[in-house]
This record gives C-alpha cells, structure tokens and sequence, in this order.
C-alpha cells in the first residue's frame, strides 16, 4: 500500500497534476443548455391567417403579436413552456408591419400610412383608442422613453411625444440620407437604423431633434435588423452583413455571411440567429457564436423547425420570442414561438461511419448490428469514440428492418438478382450473427415483426399480411394470411397482443386464434404513406405501446411521439401525445429508464418522464448535421457510454448521453453503479491561463486535448498513465507550436480509458 501510495504521488508530481474537489458525475451532455424550443404547438387558424405574424413586442410576462391581415393578439407567456392566446383586437383594411409597446399601450403602424394605437392594459378585452395618419408610407416604429420614432418611406424619421401616451403629438422630422431606416432598433442609447441604402447611428439626447452620429453604406434588399453592445447584423435577402458600429465615425463590417436574414438577431450572449424563408412551408433558423465578429462560427441549425420564417425576434430575460411568418397559405398556420437562450454548440459526433442505406438495427451488448445495402453489419461500440467493425454478414445483399427475439433474428433481404425474401439469422455464442433458412415473398414489404417463434410481415398496397413460423430456424414456413386486402403499414408482437396500423388507425388484435383475429380496440391518427413505428415496453407493471406516429394534412406536417397504456387493449388510454417540431418525421421512439428519446429526421428530442401519469418534460435536442438531416425518422439504441444514431443514408454516429440519463445500470441492483469521468475548468472565461479539472473512475491512459469549435485540435496537454481520483493540468492559451491564440471558444477533451467527456473553454482578450 505504501508503495503504491508513492508511485501515485510521483505519478502526479511528475504529470504536474495535483488533487483537487471534484465530484463524480456520468460521461454525459447538457442537451438543455443548447437553445431550447419550449413552445412549439398547432395554432388555431383562425388567431393568424395566410401569411402569419409580422412583428412581435415583449413587455413584463406578455407579449404582443400582430398579424399581416387581421390584428394585434395578446398572449401571456407567464409560463415559457405553456403560453395561452388572450385578447384580440382586429384593425381591418390594412397591412400590418411593425409594433412596439409603451406603458400599457401598443403602437402598431401598417400599408394605410396609419399609426393605431391600442390600450392593452385589459390582457383579455385589448381596445383601440386612437388612429393617426402620417399621409407617407410607414417603413419602422421604435418607442424609447416617452418618445416614439417612426421612420418614413420618404427618408425622414418623425418624433412624437408620448406625454399622452394614448395620444402621440408629432415633435420633429429630420431627413436622413437614401434608405436607411426601413428598420430600427435601439441600443445603448442610440438609435440604430438600416435599410436598403446603408447603415445609420442616431443620438436621440434630444428627442425632438436627433443628430446623425455616423453611416456606413452598403447594397441589397434589406428585411430586418438587430443589435447589441455596439455590434449590428443586418438581414437581407441573400446575405447577412455583421457591422461594428462602437464608434460611430468609422463603422466597418467585420464579416459577410451568405446566409439570408429575414427576420435577425443578437443575443446578450453573443450569438446571432438568422431566420430564412423559404416557400411552401419551411423555414428555418442559423445560429452563430460571434464572441469574435471577424469571425463568426457556427453552432447549429434547426432545420425547418419553422412552418414559415422568424420574421422577427425579441430577447427578454433569457428567452426568445419569435414571430413566424410564411410566403402564403401552406403547410400549419405560422404561429408564436419561445425559445430558451444557451450557450453551447452542439457536440460534435464522437465518432461515425457511413454505408450505403440505414434500415434498421440491433443492439446486443456492445455490439450494434446494423441493416445496410452492403449486408448486416456489426461494429463493437464499446469504445463511442473508435468503432470496430466485428463482422459483415452477406456482404452482396440488401437487408432492412431487422426485429430480434431471444436471438432469433428475422429481416428482409433482396439483391439485384433475386426477389425478396424473410432472412432468419441466429447468434453464436460470441453474438456474431448467422444466416439460417428463407423465404420468398412477393408484393410491397413495409413491416415486421417477431414475438417467441411467430413473425408477422406486413405489405403495402392491399397485401394484408403473413404469420410465419420461425420455430426450425432453417426453414420458416407460412401460417396463414391476415387482413387480407388492407395496407399494413406497421406491425408490433408482444405474445398474442399485435398492434397493427392499416386504414388510418392503429388496431390492437388479439391473435391467440390466427384464423380468427379478434379485435379487441382501435385509436385513430397517423398518415397512409409513412410507416407508424410500434413497440411494446413494459413497464412498472404496466404494458405501454410507443408510437412514433407521422402526420400529413394542411395543417401540420410532422410527427407526434405517443405512449398508450394498454395494460387492458379493450381500452388503451393515451399517456402522452408529443408534437415534434415540423417536417420532423419521427423513428423508433426509445424508452431508457425515465428518459423518452424521439429520433427524427432533423433531430433527436429528449424528454424526462419519471412518472407514466405525469407530464414528460422536454430535456433538450440534439440537431443532426446538415449532411446527416433526411426525410425519413432516424433510429437511436442507447449502450452504457453514448446514444447511436443509425441515418436513412447510411450514417452511423455516436453521441453523448443526455445529462441525468440513467443508462447502464447493471441488472443486479446490488452491484456498484460504475464510476465515470468529470470534467471541468476554472477560471472560465479565463485570461490567460486556465485549470482543466478531471476526476478520473479507474487507474488507466489519459489524454487532454484542447479543440476548436470546428473540430480542429489545437493543443495536445497531457498522453500518460494516471491512477484513479482527482487531477488537473494547465493551459496556457497557447497552441501547439506555442502561439497564443485567438479568444474565442474552444473546448477541452479529456479521455481516461474507455471514459471520455469535453467540457468548454472561453479565452477572453
């Protein structure tokens, strides 16, 4: 012991390393303190029409939205996660454009050259008391103070006094130069305004006579402007410009991103989000971490999250308010969103591979067998940072939609010389797979499913479907025909319990007498062409049935993510019904402990869900990159270090585990719980050094390595072995080659055996 003990002491003096108080926590990430949808639900249609909201003002726990043809709606966001639609007041016969609030009056100004002022201090009952015409177009509206500034198609910006707030009087007009007030903002005091043209700086000191500061000038049609601690991104149709205004003499840009911004903003924790429209009903957001303006690096997407575009943003107290807008009537009505602020990109993938098709796969153990077009193919994830590729089964093959049952696997399997057929595979006792009997099939294949020695196939286009026998594994034989004539889309077994979808609606069948199904009940919803992926869990005593169930109407095209108690199938009860952002189709839904995982086209949604009678609430979402998003729901499993993600395409990526999740508990609760790896870092920001912090579960090789938010490394720290407990080494803000770099984000990666976890730097100048 004594020896020991001082080999682990000069171990540590010789690394440089010294204890300190770290306690232990899993190898996991923080998913919610990346940006957080926390409202995102159908909106009645008749609170917004064809277009969708214009502008949007926050005041205290309310905030004000305005609609291109209809009005100005009320909505109370005391509660981020759960806002309610108030009052709503029309103001017919016009255009609507902008907004903003003062005391408890609204101004609103529209195509009519009209500024319409509404008391809002009754949420429910809001009354227009006023209407002024300014006899030009109206391009932006800004209150400050007691002061309202309305800029002008004719390149001048009017001043009104608000000393009777529900009475504005004209107080001053200046002329600004050619276009640079189609929008205006306020920061720090100044007025800051953009347009076409160029942008302006103006010092509202006296209010009925503002002085122009300073102008930069500049091309390109002009849609929305935002601002902070003297930095601006103008949106435009194309491009997005970001400019450094701190002196308004010589206002320069600093960077020209070819993303367009429709609707734009700068966060109090320096990130700029730009919304894009597209026609038909998508839109989208681009975010960007711009803690260095010269260089703004990209954090993440969410990939037609939107029906429509953010056509504009307000920050307040942490949150995000964003107004949704569309080209024309498609898809959902454009609504009202809330999103948390965080401030973290996403992690990258710890590791991926990629093959020709992603359908399906298998966990056992480690081991992750996947359906590809090369074959089944098995890789060894023990380690989520380095796969191994254990075995490729029938490498000429196509195979999809794998389902296993106490290691009988069944699959389908075709090749461009041979029709279709049902696969039976089993597992050796070391878990490599081997092909045992088939059996050709005929017609559109789209389910499967496998409970003991009994597998149903399901076929689209009026096929009904087939039980099959897979008790003599080499040679499967057909029982019966089912549901002849229906399209069966899905198929789950759980003995004698099968839930299949066909006709619009999810049928649970009793199959005790396969000659004679029985229904026993029925739940409506889904859409014909896209398969509602079932799958039985039990669960503190209790039968539940995860559908991840897509939708296609004019209203709302996406997915829902729904859990039924069916513990007694004559009358299943829906537990949970979770509306997935647009255009999100999900997968496989996956059920680990209290964490619900919904894995969709875009992205991978995590919900805790501690009881099956309560609410499930949202924990974060893990956006797929650009090259990984598709159209079809991907599949997740979830192995003691990381989450798997198996793409349509063929890409398979690993990922941390949602912070909190309880995964890789040993089935023998008298065991341990493993100890994991810790990570952090102090002072963060730091200047000009910092202390990585990490407490190592088990003697084993460490390595710390310092990234880049690309991904780039930049530093190498410490490649030695160490003894479990607590450590730390220092950088010092230098790279490789002992140049300082530049401040900004990175983020230190720190690896102890088959332990690994990164956590984030900030080197501020």
């Amino acid at each position: 012991m004594i020896t020991k003990t001082l080999h682990r002491q000069a171990l540590i003096l010789c690394l440089g390393l010294f204890l300190i108080a770290t306690p232990a926590a899993s190898v996991t990430f923080d998913y919610t303190t990346i940006w957080s949808h926390l409202s995102d639900r159908i909106v009645p249609h008749f609170l917004y029409d064809c277009g969708g909201l214009a502008d949007v003002a926050v005041k205290g726990n309310i905030a004000y939205t305005i609609d291109d043809y209809n009005g100005l709606q009320v909505v109370d966001c005391t509660d981020p996660q759960d806002f309610s639609y108030r009052g709503f007041v029309s103001i017919p016969n016009a255009f609507l454009r902008r907004c903003d609030v003062w005391n408890h009056y609204v101004y609103v100004i529209d195509d009519q050259t009209r500024i319409t002022v509404i008391d809002v201090d009754e949420h429910d009952n809001p009354v227009q008391v006023n209407q002024l015409t300014v006899g030009v177009s109206v391009e932006d509206i800004l209150v400050t103070g007691p002061w309202l500034y309305v800029s002008l198609g004719n390149n001048t910006l009017q001043i009104y006094s608000l000393a009777e707030a529900h009475s504005p009087t004209l107080a001053g007009t200046i002329a600004l130069s050619s276009q640079y007030t189609r929008r205006l903002i306020l920061d720090n005091g100044l007025i800051v305004g953009a347009g076409n043209g160029g942008l302006v700086i103006i010092d509202p000191t006296m209010p009925s006579w503002p002085s122009v500061l300073g102008s930069f000038d500049f091309d390109g049609n002009t849609w929305d402007l935002s601002a902070h601690n003297g930095l601006a991104v103008v949106g435009q149709t194309d491009q997005s410009r970001l400019l450094d205004f701190t002196d308004p003499d010589n206002i320069f840009e600093t960077a020209l991103m070819d993303d367009p911004g429709h609707g734009v903003l700068l966060t109090s924790n320096n990130q700029m989000w730009l919304g894009r429209e597209y026609c038909w009903h998508q839109g989208a957001t681009r975010i960007y971490d711009v803690s260095d303006p010269a260089t703004p690096v990209w954090l993440h997407d969410e990939f037609e999250g939107f029906r429509g575009a953010p056509r504009a943003m307000v920050e307040y107290q942490g949150y995000i308010y964003a107004a949704e807008h569309m080209c024309w009537c498609a898809g959902e009505w454009p609504g009202f969103h809330i999103f948390s602020v965080g401030d973290l990109p996403l992690p990258e993938p710890l590791d991926t591979v990629s093959y020709t098709g992603g359908y399906g796969m298998l966990s056992h153990g480690n081991r992750i067998d996947l359906a590809t077009n090369e074959g089944m193919v098995s890789l060894d994830v023990s380690d989520p940072y380095d796969f191994q590729t254990m075995q490729v089964l029938d490498p000429g093959n196509d195979f999809w939609y794998p389902v296993e049952d106490e290691g009988t696997i069944v699959a389908f399997g075709s090749s461009n010389t041979s029709p279709v057929w049902l696969q039976v595979m089993s597992r050796d006792a070391q878990g490599n797979l081997e092909s045992r009997g088939s059996l050709d099939l005929e017609n559109y294949l789209r389910a499967l499913a496998l409970d003991g020695t009994l597998a149903l196939v399901g076929f689209r286009e009026d096929g009904g479907a087939l039980a099959i026998d897979v008790s003599n594994l080499d040679s499967p034989e057909i029982i019966t025909e089912l549901f002849v004539g229906e399209d069966v889309m899905s198929i789950a077994l759980h003995g004698d319990l099968a839930a299949v979808w066909m006709a619009g609606s999810t049928h649970l069948y009793d199959l005790s007498n396969l000659a004679d199904p029985l229904l026993l009940s029925t739940m409506g919803g889904g859409y014909q062409w896209y398969s509602q992926n079932y799958k039985f869990v039990e669960r503190s005593g209790r039968l539940l049935l995860l559908v991840s169930e897509t939708e296609y109407d004019f209203d709302y095209n996406g997915g829902l993510a729904k859990v039924y108690d069916i513990t007694e199938p004559t009358d299943p009860v829906c537990l949970l019904s979770l509306r997935q952002l647009g255009f999100d189709m999900p997968g496989p839904l996956v059920l680990d402990g209290h964490t619900l995982i919904v894995p969709g086209s875009r992205q991978l949604t995590f919900y805790d869900w501690p009881d099956l009678d309560g609410p499930a609430e949202f924990k974060g979402r893990l956006q797929y990159p650009a090259d990984a998003a598709g159209f079809w729901g991907s599949r997740a499993m979830v192995t003691d270090q990381a989450i798997v993600i198996q793409h349509h395409d063929g890409t398979v990526g690993s990922w941390p585990l949602p912070e909190g999740m309880l995964s890789g508990v040993p089935e023998d609760d008298s065991m341990p719980h493993p100890k994991n790896l810790m990570v952090s870092s102090h002072p963060n920001p730091f200047n000009p050094s910092c202390e990585i912090r990490f407490t190592m579960p088990e003697d084993a090789e460490v390595s710390v390595e310092i990234y880049d938010l690309q991904g780039r490394r930049v530093r190498s720290i410490l490649n030695a072995n160490a003894y479990a407990g607590h450590h730390s080494v220092r950088w010092d803000g230098r790279n490789g080659d002992g140049q300082m770099v530049a401040a900004g984000v990175y983020l230190a990666r720190v690896k102890a055996g088959m332990f690994a976890t990164s956590t984030k730097l900030t080197l501020t100048k």
